[in-house]
């Protein structure tokens, strides 16, 4: 499974994907993330390769991690993530994190008792 969102770029061939993935014991590849903006590129790792039916999950509402895989290996794959470069547009989406923030840390909170 690869997971990218719609304003994202791979940087990378099929064949890479490939090649990291014929290691049978790797079950989640990490990609490294670049978020240019007007002050530098903003960089981050995330698992966005994993292997399909072996019950993987997602967990959390805003910037939600990847459960289950152990045996993660990063890799020098890039994506580029443009979606903070589109001006007005990208100014309503970085408000709404804010909501969902404080809709999870209630969740977490009321499961916690």
């Amino acid at each position: 499974m690869l997971i990218i969102d719609a304003d994202e770029r791979m940087k990378t061939d099929p064949e890479t994907i490939e090649r990291i993935l014929s290691d049978s014991l790797i079950d989640a590849v990490g990609l490294r993330i670049i978020n240019p903006c007007h002050q530098g590129n903003i960089c981050f790792d995330s698992t966005r390769i994993f292997r399909n039916n072996r019950g993987y999950r997602y967990e959390g509402i805003v910037h939600e991690q990847l459960v289950g895989p152990k045996h993660i290996t990063l890799s020098d794959i890039e994506i580029l993530h443009v979606g903070y470069d589109k001006g007005e547009e990208a100014k309503g989406r970085r408000s709404n994190p804010i909501r969902y923030c404080i809709d999870e840390i209630a969740s977490s909170l009321r499961s916690s008792q």
